[in-house]
């Protein structure tokens, strides 16, 4: 499973409102990476992306055993996003 959370930040944003924005995403992978550990995802990392992409500013990854595991994994991170 591949799961990015982040949220892009305009360039225009004044510097304290970036870094708030920034601590907001880490927060939320960080929460997005706990879930995979509860649903028994393997190797799960969080990568710090503010200044390689504009996409996200983390990129959560993990692996599971099964198709079924995954789904059930990512539906979760995606109620998660949805509501924050």
């Amino acid at each position: 499973i591949l799961v990015a959370a982040g949220v892009l930040i305009a360039k225009s944003s004044p510097d304290s409102q970036r870094k708030a924005q920034t601590e907001k995403s880490r927060s939320l992978a960080c929460q997005a990476a706990k879930v995979l550990q509860e649903y028994k995802g393997q190797d799960v990392k969080v990568l710090d992306l503010p200044g390689v992409t504009p996409i996200a500013d983390f990129f959560v990854i993990g692996t599971g055993t099964s198709s079924r595991q995954m789904k059930a994994a990512a539906e979760e991170v995606h109620r998660l996003m949805k509501a924050a």
